[in-house]
């Protein structure tokens, strides 16, 4: 019922909508649509498919944060492709050896490089 009265209270424009959004803040489901990810910024919002894939989606990083994947889970990148050592970062093969560090630690421009 409040939170009908809350909406109410905002269509007719006794308040501004920004107090009604902040009333129902501490709610992840009222910010989020269903299968987001509310960010650590308690602003923008998240695929969950995209949680702890070793790419920050959101701006403050917290989809990859230790609270947020506390536990190691086992990352395969997709065919073609080859996982920066030490990272849920993926390449694919063509950025083998191409001049361009595409891997944090260069990885992908190492010495298996000089073999081919």
């Amino acid at each position: 019922m409040s939170e009908f009265l809350l909406a109410l209270v905002a269509i007719s424009g006794l308040f501004p909508v920004a107090k009604v959004l902040a009333a129902g803040a501490d709610r992840e489901e009222e910010l989020c649509d269903l299968g987001e990810f509310l960010c650590d910024d308690n602003v923008t919002c998240v695929s969950q498919n995209w949680l702890c894939d070793g790419e920050p989606d959101c701006p403050d990083d917290s989809d990859e944060s230790s609270d947020t994947c506390p536990e190691e889970i086992e990352f395969k990148c997709p065919l073609n492709h080859i996982t920066c050592i030490g990272t849920n970062r993926c390449i694919h093969l063509f950025q083998l050896c191409n001049g361009v560090h595409d891997c944090s630690d260069g990885y992908d421009e190492g010495v298996h490089c000089r073999d081919v």
